[in-house]
């Protein structure tokens, strides 16, 4: 049976009432004063004991309350009070507590699985997310930090904002670099995690939804370009036609030959870039790196001029896409050498993070003009067309990728970044080094 709190109090103040009284009683009654002073010395210790017991056992209870208010307080809910009383103030006290526990608890476990869906949820995204404590160290980073500072995050954990290139002060968080801010835009706010502050950092790459933008300008003056060009070259390469039948000087034919060539040139230059604009139906799936860039090399008779590094066999993508894109690139990289008489062309496959990489190095001068390499039409090849690049970005954004363009030490260099599997992401960006 358990006990009753109040009950043996009332007991125990009864006991030294009693005791009191019978004492007082046998004062007065006894003739004998030695007897008087054993009377009151029995009643003294007896009284005392009574005392001592009634505070201990007083504070024993009330430290065991205490000890759980401050369980509740560091947010301890695996403990809870075993309960001692079956009825009255302190059992009624005991029954709050352990629903207070039990409320906090279930509070706390919904808590922690709506942390764990957001922090699921900014692990799948593709803006770089931080978490910094109060004293702006990073505490926590998602995989896309990787594309900012091309490093994990685990690695820069504990490093202060400067130190990543940010200034946050009562104004609010900013870059350090004016050409990051240009292109990277902060978003953050503030939220308590277990009685701590931290600020939550979203990097939003600016210059992808300006490319959106361009984008969506492109073809729209593409298609207006296409449909003026075609009602005006369709009746000029007729009319050639026609009249090359009619006339008999060589010369003539040769010209009207010409003229319905280019008219046929030039609608299907057109065509072919309105093409490199819409949206892809991919067909993904792992492949074989080596397999593919074997038959590329192959097609473009490079075996004496590639020197190839693969340390990670297999990719995911549309194989057929992919490889057009490797062409593309590396016929780039060839003519790069060749209009400057040397050789050379570096190609490596690596893995980082979540994400794998091309990355191909030419010998050649680099790039003229980075701002425009991927500018169309904008071509320095003398019968180029200003598509290839192009159309090759679209095709890594449309698998969630990026195609980064840069002047490395001895030439140009063009990495190519892919998902490493087929999680679903979103349009990569372009990023000009």
């Amino acid at each position: 049976m358990k006990a009753h709190f109040e009950l043996k109090l009332l007991l125990s103040s009864g006991l030294l009432l009693l005791c009191g009284l019978a004492s007082t009683l046998a004062w007065y009654a006894s003739p004998f004063a030695w007897l008087r002073l054993a009377i009151l010395l029995s009643a003294g210790v007896v009284i005392g004991l009574l005392l001592r017991w009634q505070w201990r056992y007083v504070r024993q209870h009330l430290r065991r309350f205490g000890w759980q208010l401050d369980a509740i307080a560091e947010a301890d809910f695996t403990q809870q009070l075993a309960p001692q009383f079956g009825a009255g103030e302190a059992a009624q006290l005991e029954r709050q507590l352990q629903t207070v526990v039990q409320q906090l608890r279930a509070q706390k476990g919904r808590y922690s699985s709506q942390m764990f869906v957001i922090y699921e949820l900014i692990d799948k995204l593709n803006s770089p997310v931080m978490i910094f404590d109060a004293q702006a160290r990073l505490s926590y980073g998602n995989p896309a930090f990787f594309n900012l500072f091309a490093r994990p995050w685990q690695s820069c954990k504990g490093m202060h904002a400067s130190t990543l290139g940010l200034d946050c002060d009562k104004q609010g968080w900013r870059w350090q670099n004016p050409q990051q801010a240009s292109q990277w835009q902060l978003r953050y706010s503030h939220f308590l995690q277990e009685g701590e502050s931290f600020t939550l950092l979203m990097v939003l790459d600016i210059s992808q939804a300006l490319r959106q933008k361009e984008l969506a300008a492109w073809q729209q003056l593409i298609r207006v370009i296409s449909h003026e060009i075609r009602n005006t070259l369709t009746p000029i390469s007729s009319l050639a036609s026609s009249l090359q039948s009619k006339v008999n000087v060589a010369r003539d034919q040769q010209a009207l030959a010409v003229i319905a060539e280019r008219c046929e040139h030039l609608q299907t230059f057109m065509a072919r870039y309105a093409d490199a604009s819409k949206t892809l139906k991919l067909q993904c799936q792992t492949f074989d790196c080596r397999a593919m860039l074997g038959r590329v090399i192959g097609l473009l008779q490079l075996q004496a001029e590639v020197e190839m590094t693969v340390k990670t066999p297999l990719l995911y993508g549309d194989a057929a896409l992919l490889e057009q894109v490797l062409i593309n690139l590396l016929d780039n990289a060839r003519f790069a050498n060749h209009e400057v008489g040397r050789r050379g062309i570096s190609l490596v496959v690596t893995r980082d993070a979540n994400r794998n990489c091309i990355e191909i190095n030419d010998s050649g001068d680099g790039f003229a003009n980075l701002d425009n390499a991927l500018t169309p039409f904008y071509t320095t090849r003398p019968l180029g067309q200003g598509i290839g690049l192009t159309w090759s970005r679209h095709v890594i954004e449309q698998h969630g990728g990026e195609l980064r363009l840069r002047n490395g030490e001895q030439g140009a260099c063009v990495s190519i970044w892919l998902p490493s599997s087929e999680e679903p992401a979103a349009a990569g960006s372009v990023v000009n080094d």
